[in-house]
């Protein structure tokens, strides 16, 4: 049975080394006790800030084994929460990871950092080099590239360090967990599906979310073996300055900031070529693991951009190989993304997939135009057109698990600490966040409105809260500038005679009972994200406000605002005034109007949910790999004379339908034919019209005059001008005058003026390059250009500009050296079909219809050809990304075998 490859830069599962036990390392399956008092642990340490004891952590704890946990503070004192009638060791949390589901808080990147040791798990340190100081010398967790700048430790005591850590892990007894870190969304959704038998047969591959070096190549094979059979998942091992490199600098320092709108140009100057490496080396490492595994038929599904090299890597190695790409995060526009050194070779990988997936339109839209800017390549609806086949592009929203969501709302657990929450918070209008501290987030910008809307509203200022729990990051200037903005609110509105905060910032994660408890006391749920791929949390939180119907305010740069536009309160970030209005509006929506948009955003979430996100995806992929399969260059067959003639024979009335430039004639430019050619074509198109049983067109480019000055020995020919914008009927065609008729309006000229201008523009920024003027119809040619490379940029850009406007008449046909922009209403095809229709005596006895042409302006005259009920042969000259049922090789292969039939 074929499997579907869940590629994940790490996987759902990760191993806790017991180092306090003297046991061998064998792997041993938590029982559901050891599972119990596991996340009672990692619950405890979720319920603390654990900056200084990450810190501990890493200085003091000699392999990597956190240290006891220090006195703390609950954040039962926040929500007032009696810590007796909760017992730890049954947190929801911990029920929820055995499980199998994660908070999808996770959706953009790990919570921990990966290349440290876990502060919940026993795991190695990395053995990479220290990171390099920052280029100021204040800032000590700005990472460089690996080993520049570093400090290192004495050599010997290194390696005697390092040998101790291989002996102590190497004899420790170890299990595998569930992994804190990852994708909580994409974990979500592949239990889910796998649940509702959506998806069958699924194998994970990732990194096990800590570095690896240190362990010996038997415990790599015994772990290896142990998730293989136990877990349905393939761990990917590489080394820790690899590992480094690639998460905590290309993907964290480089990648994830741009794709983000918050490009670190620093960094990205001193540090993006030296960490591209490591980034290579990463992506390869999943692309062997993928190729030693694959079987015809199996399905690889890459995830995010930690990986875009991978489809590409295992296209080389497996050409014919299944292969989906979805990106969990936004997708910038060409303008940003072309400021990565490595743009091509990011866009080369991507685009290795069949299908390349993202959360929203208007992703899938900046990623068409920056293939088309960048790479050069045609974009045709959602399809991008390579050298020898297709890449699907579309969009796909993610969503929640609704099922699995509603068991944790009722769980008792979540009804007791809701019960003391709505009685902590009766008298009080309490707006919830939930976000990762990142200046990303927008928590900023949140706290900046939340102020507004108390100085402009009085009235509100001792009864509302804001509650916001901000998971710590590393950037710590942003963490005090939001720790200023929170003392300032505070001191300015607190109540001490009432204890009120008007704001309560939780640095430290909820467990899953009290988050879910939150959402449902609280009164709007608060996005402000400055740029996000989609935000799973807010889904949540219209889940679990089924009984009170709180709005749900959310930044229009969030994802998840294009499913929810007519039934949230979208706001810009951006604006403190239209954002704070929004804080306003939230509290004193109508009945009616919390109703109105409570219906339309539940029916949203429920619609784009976990398990039909699988299943679109996976059958879209599925769907658009047989397409492509179906139209391989392979599969299109040489254009045969003998079955040519069979059907010639067979027929009593034909049709042809033969473009001029490139297909019966060789053609360069205007006037530049091999003259032998052309007469030889004359003569044989001159046998076929003497026949009363055919029917013959020629199709061009050309204009009237020009085209009509190459036929003028041949009357009896019916002419197609312009790609369909001008017909000259044949001679046979009875009660039609022998003149050109116009196949367009006027009105569909109106873009004529304005897309001269867009081309003088192109023109003058390259040099050497001409616009013609068709009348109806431009050519910008380039062959001729001074700068070829930036003569394929201005091309692809131009193409972009105008296929991107569906209303403004026009479209932009990418030839060689040339780029047509005609009418978007009128092409080979309208004209074919009229001739067909109107100029041919009797449609009905028409039983053979022959089309032949050699580039994209003939593909819509292929496909009408392939739709009529007759006899069809349809032939290209090029065997790339063609309708045509054939191809032939040349122009004398087509003008023989027209020669041929003549004599029969």
């Amino acid at each position: 049975m074929p499997k579907t490859y869940i590629c994940s830069i790490f996987l759902p599962y990760t191993i806790d080394f017991h180092l306090d036990e003297d046991e061998s390392a064998v792997e041993s399956t938590p029982s559901t006790a050891g599972l119990t008092a596991t996340h009672a642990r990692r619950d405890s340490m979720r319920l603390h800030n654990l900056l200084s004891e990450l810190s501990v952590s890493r200085t003091q704890s000699r392999h990597g084994t956190p240290p006891m946990t220090p006195q703390h503070e609950l954040l039962n004192e926040y929500f007032d929460l009696n810590p007796r009638a909760r017992p730890l060791s049954r947190t929801t949390t911990g029920t929820m990871l055995s499980s199998g589901v994660r908070s999808n808080l996770a959706i953009a990147s790990p919570s921990v950092r990966s290349g440290r040791a876990s502060p919940v798990f026993t795991q190695p340190r990395s053995r990479a080099n220290s990171p390099p100081p920052s280029l100021n010398g204040s800032d000590s967790n700005r990472f460089g590239a690996p080993g520049i700048g570093a400090t290192l430790r004495p050599l010997r005591k290194r390696r005697e360090s390092l040998s101790r850590s291989v002996t102590l892990f190497d004899k420790a007894r170890w299990t595998v967990e569930l992994s804190l870190t990852g994708n909580g969304g994409l974990y979500n959704a592949i239990h889910a599906a796998k649940r509702d038998n959506v998806l069958d047969n699924s194998v994970w591959i990732g990194l096990l979310g800590f570095p690896t070096e240190t362990l010996s190549d038997k415990t790599k094979q015994a772990i290896s073996a142990a998730l293989l059979v136990k877990h349905q998942s393939i761990a990917v091992y590489t080394s820790d300055s690899n590992y480094e490199g690639h998460y905590n600098h290309y993907c964290k320092k480089i990648l994830w900031p741009a794709f983000h709108y918050q490009h670190n140009e620093t960094f990205s100057f001193f540090h993006e070529e030296s960490s591209w490496d490591a980034y290579v080396a990463v992506n390869q490492a999943f692309a062997d693991k993928i190729i030693q595994t694959y079987k015809p038929g199996d399905v690889v599904w890459v995830n995010d951009y930690h990986l875009l090299l991978v489809p590409e890597m295992v296209r080389k190695r497996v050409p014919n190989a299944i292969i989906g790409l979805f990106i969990h995060v936004s997708f910038p526009s060409s303008e940003v993304f072309r400021c990565f050194a490595r743009r091509k070779e990011l866009l080369t990988g991507m685009l290795g997939a069949n299908l390349v997936g993202f959360q929203t339109d208007e992703y899938k839209r900046h990623f068409l135009q920056t293939c088309a800017r960048i790479m050069y390549v045609e974009a045709m609806g959602n399809r991008l057109l390579l050298e020898d086949r297709y890449v699907d592009v579309n969009s796909f929203p993610i969503g929640i698990d609704p099922i699995l969501l509603s068991d944790f709302l009722n769980d008792p657990d979540t009804t007791e600490t809701y019960n003391i929450l709505a009685e902590r918070y009766k008298n009080l209008n309490v707006f919830f966040g939930r976000d990762k501290m990142d200046n990303i987030k927008g928590i900023r910008e949140k706290l900046l409105a939340y102020e507004q809307f108390l100085d402009d509203n009085p009235t509100y200022q001792s009864n509302t809260v804001l509650l916001q729990v901000a998971l710590m990051e590393d950037d710590r200037e942003y963490s005090v500038s939001i720790a200023d903005i929170v003392a300032r609110i505070n001191s300015k509105y607190s109540d001490f005679s009432s204890d009120h905060l008007p704001v309560v910032i939780v640095s430290r994660d909820l467990n899953f009972a009290q988050f879910l408890a939150l959402l449902k006391v609280a009164d709007a749920f608060v996005v402000t994200s400055l740029r996000e791929g989609f935000n799973l949390t807010c889904h949540e939180f219209i889940y679990a406000q089924q009984e009170k119907r709180a709005p749900l305010i959310i930044s229009e740069f969030a994802g998840s605002a294009s499913i929810l536009s007519d039934s949230a309160l979208i706001v810009n970030p951006w604006s403190t005034l239209e954002t704070s209005l929004a804080f306003k509006t939230a509290l004193e929506l109508s009945d009616n109007d919390r109703e109105r948009l409570f219906n339309g955003s539940f029916k949203a979430i429920m619609k784009h949910n976990a398990t039909t996100w699988v299943a679109d995806f996976t059958s879209s992929l599925k769907a658009c790999y047989a397409a492509q399969e179906a139209r391989d260059v392979l599969a299109i067959p040489r254009f045969s004379s003998v079955t040519f003639t069979q059907n010639f024979e067979r027929s009593k009335h034909r049709l042809f339908i033969l473009d001029f430039e490139g297909t019966t004639i060789n053609w360069g430019s205007a006037h530049q034919f091999v003259s032998f050619n052309y007469k030889y074509m004359l003569d044989i198109i001159a046998k076929l019209c003497s026949d009363p049983r055919n029917t013959v067109y020629i199709t061009s480019s050309l204009g009237r005059d020009e085209l009509e000055g190459f036929f003028l020995r041949l009357p009896d020919v019916g002419l197609i001008c312009g790609n369909g914008c001008f017909v000259r009927p044949h001679a046979q065609a009875e009660g039609i005058p022998d003149m050109w008729l116009r196949m367009f309006k006027p009105e569909d000229m109106t873009w004529r003026s304005s897309v001269k201008e867009l081309l003088d523009y192109y023109r003058e920024r390259t040099p050497g390059s001409t616009v013609e003027d068709r009348g109806f119809s431009f050519s910008f040619n380039y062959k001729n250009a001074e700068d070829e490379a930036n003569a394929m940029r201005s091309a692809g850009e131009l193409c972009s500009s105008l296929n991107e406007g569906a209303s403004n008449g026009c479209r932009a046909v990418p030839l060689e050296g040339e780029v047509i922009c005609e009418p978007s209403n009128i092409n080979k095809a309208t004209a074919s079909e009229y001739v067909y229709k109107k100029l041919c005596k009797d449609p009905d006895s028409i039983d053979l219809t022959v089309v032949a042409g050699n580039d994209r302006t003939d593909e819509p005259n292929f496909e009408w050809a392939n739709t009529l009920k007759m006899d069809t042969i349809t032939i290209s000259m090029d065997k790339k990304h063609t309708e045509a049922k054939c191809f032939a090789e040349g122009v004398s292969n087509l003008l023989h075998t027209l020669d041929k039939i003549c004599n029969i």
